[in-house]
């Protein structure tokens, strides 16, 4: 005996939810399915509808992990130099060894 899913409405979006919830316009989902790039979607009957489990799947597939660590920007050349001038003296390193 062959069990299959009902479909439930609930959990599914439109365009316009859809580029919502992921932060994206509406104009970036349209231009994502011509490309045949973005989040996998259903089309029925001229309607697009998009599952927000899809959804939740394809946005984590996105995740990004720095290869720096996390903490401050390391500061090299003319901006190093720059902020030490607003800084001032005081913030330069002292001898104390003296």
């Amino acid at each position: 005996m062959e069990t299959t899913q009902k479909r439930n409405p609930s959990l599914e979006l439109g365009p316009k939810q859809a580029a919502y919830w992921l932060g994206v316009s509406v104009r970036t989902m349209e231009d994502w399915r011509a490309r045949g790039e973005g989040p996998p979607y259903y089309k029925v009957g001229g309607a697009i509808r998009y599952s927000i489990a899809e959804l939740e799947a394809w946005f984590e597939g996105r995740r990004v992990i720095p290869e720096r660590p996390y903490g401050p920007k390391m500061l090299t050349g003319r901006n190093c130099r720059r902020i030490a001038k607003t800084l001032g003296p005081s913030s330069q390193s002292r001898n104390t060894d003296a």
